[in-house]
């Protein structure tokens, strides 16, 4: 029977990744932490919809830094494990996104890593403890009285938060929104590679926005959907590997069983869990360059299993001298991919099977030069002055590139790897006024571009919940605090989270029944949690949606109001909520 595999290619970027390093022969212990090299990391982060992510804290090695406005980080000189290298991005509103790879001394690593957005999908309360569904296919069955706090174990008495994501591994976008790589140690302390039959990303938070566990002694019991593609090789019994945001590598842990097409298990704490499928693995190691003999750094190498239709490809970057190497499945017959920068495919080679470490030597792609050039322009406000606070952003070739705002004046490097011309769509944001304008067609060709002069007004990118409960106003709004929404079927869910220490800590989900479109829909739930109390939906509430974006890059408005019940009083006591809302559309 034909087995899909998820190999890891240790290194250079997307999932498994295939990173230039050292040759090392597949041990039977875990990765050596304790040696160090010096090198040089670089990379991009982007969120669910490949926009860029400013502003997020990138760290590597004992150095740190932020991504700047296209979303590029770099460290020159870093001291990192040689064997485990492993880059981490903290963003507000986003699950922790991670890569490790295997370093090379002195050379230039490549890192893209795409954050998960920590959606509040659910809550509970802790004493009577409830299970929680997470779309697109998990749940988790958590215990009564069995949370604590992260911070000192102490008992946590009130609602729960559950934000959660199910990362499918059969999804397209699976290997760059996985943490790490497809890398564990298994209880025997043995390196291994891992294939994945699905995971979840786990964060509990309580009232105040602060973290929260499972207690000691206390577990939960989570269940994943088995993809359809992978249902017919999963086997009856698979380990179960959490992610160790220390090390940055998976760690065996407990055991889940198969249940029609199901995984379920316990799990004694919350992170991302894994069920994964362990195979030994070896050595593997290339070097690209072009008909001139110049190394073709960052081009992504893809490997696969031949006749496998289903996994999902194991991926890395080449260094700065043209090479990858890593970790690839013992005796399996491979198909090799090579994309060029602008990821089109420019070469391909059957390749294997191999029982042994292989260095493929030398290959060379006959490769076209790339076209670098600058799109300017200028950009005024709603008052036609030029604005002083803001980006601007253009669409080509499929890829977001975004540059600042500096005194009106706007100017955004692009690469591109073919000269054909080309329409970009351009916009300007004024984060100022919290507008944005319409975008704009602008044509391109191998030189540079003038986009002329582009308005910032037009398109308001306001995000907040504004509520009254019990006549007290109160406010979240973006991007100080977390917005988000996502729809299941024909439900919409919304839900808000001030910012972890702020003196009004509170989160507000709620969701609704009804058509992508304005109209006035039935309220299914609201859960509130504010100043240690938390309410609850009294009784039936509509929503009047008065805008409902068409893709994600809209907004979804409206207007509630009703009565609400505070948990956990005999008898019941209600109190008057009205609410008004506007969110960006996430999905």
């Amino acid at each position: 029977m034909r087995k899909s595999i998820h190999y890891i290619l240790v290194g250079f970027g997307l999932l498994m990744n295939l990173v230039s390093g050292c040759n090392k022969t597949d041990s039977p212990a875990g990765p050596d932490f304790t040696t160090t090299v010096m090198t040089s990391v670089s990379g991009r982060v982007v969120n669910e919809k490949n926009e860029p992510v400013s502003g997020a804290v990138v760290n590597a090695g004992n150095a740190s830094t932020t991504t700047d406005v296209n979303g590029i980080f770099s460290f020159n000189n870093v001291s990192v494990p040689e064997q485990a290298a492993y880059v981490k991005v903290t963003k507000s509103g986003y699950f922790l996104g991670s890569r490790t790879f295997s370093a090379t001394v002195n050379s230039n690593h490549y890192v893209d890593i795409k954050l998960i957005p920590q959606t509040l999908i659910g809550s509970f309360s802790s004493n009577t403890g409830a299970t929680v569904t997470i779309p697109g296919g998990a749940s988790i069955n958590f215990p009564a009285n069995g949370i604590v706090s992260a911070l000192n174990n102490t008992p946590y008495s009130g609602l729960v938060g559950v934000q959660a994501y199910f990362l499918d591994p059969t999804a397209a976008d699976f290997r760059s929104i996985m943490p790490g790589e497809l890398r564990g140690i298994n209880l025997a302390n043995q390196e291994r590679g891992l294939q994945s039959f699905g995971m979840i990303a786990v964060q509990l938070v309580g009232g105040s926005s602060e973290a929260l566990q499972l207690a000691p002694g206390k577990t939960a019991f989570i269940t994943m959907n088995i993809p359809t593609a992978l249902a017919a090789t999963a086997p009856a019994t698979i380990p179960l590997w959490y992610f160790d945001e220390k090390m940055g590598l998976w760690k065996e842990e407990g055991v889940a069983t198969k249940t029609g097409n199901t995984y379920s298990g316990q799990v004694s704490h919350f992170s991302f869990w894994n069920c994964d499928a362990p195979f030994p693995v070896t050595d593997f190691q290339a070097t690209f360059k072009d008909q001139n003999n110049n190394p073709l750094a960052r081009y992504r190498v893809e490997l696969k299993t031949i006749g496998d239709t289903v996994s999902i490809f194991g991926n890395g970057y080449t260094d700065a001298s043209g090479r990858v190497s890593g970790k690839i499945p013992t005796g399996k017959a491979l198909r090799m991919n090579v994309f060029n920068t602008c990821q089109n495919l420019v070469y391909t080679q059957n390749i294997g099977p191999f029982n042994a470490p292989v260095n493929l030597g030398t290959i060379t792609i006959n490769t076209t030069a790339q076209v670098s050039f600058s799109m300017s322009g200028t950009a005024v406000n709603c008052n036609n002055q030029p604005i002083t606070n803001g980006y601007a952003q253009a669409i080509i070739d499929q890829i977001i590139y975004r540059a600042n705002i500096n005194n009106g004046s706007f100017s955004i490097p692009i690469t591109r790897c073919l000269s054909t011309p080309t329409t970009a769509s351009v916009k300007v944001v004024d984060l100022g006024a919290i507008q944005e304008g319409s975008p704009v067609n602008v044509p391109v060709s191998s030189s540079n571009v003038n986009a002329g002069q582009l308005s910032g007004c037009g398109v308001s990118i306001s995000q907040f919940l504004q509520y009254t409960l019990n006549g007290q106003n109160y406010a979240i709004t973006a991007p100080s605090d977390s917005l988000m929404s996502f729809r299941q079927s024909t439900t919409t869910v919304i839900s808000a989270m001030s910012r972890p220490g702020t003196s009004s800590a509170q989160f507000v989900d709620f969701q609704f029944t009804g058509a992508a479109a304005p109209g006035t829909y039935p309220v299914n739930s609201i859960r509130i949690s504010l100043a240690g109390q938390l309410y609850s939906l009294n009784g039936t509430m509509n929503t009047v949606v008065t805008e409902y974006g068409a893709n994600n890059n809209g907004f979804i408005a409206g207007t509630m109001s009703g009565t609400l019940k505070r948990d956990s009083t005999n008898p019941i006591i209600t109190v008057p909520f009205t609410a008004s809302y506007r969110v960006r559309r996430n999905f």
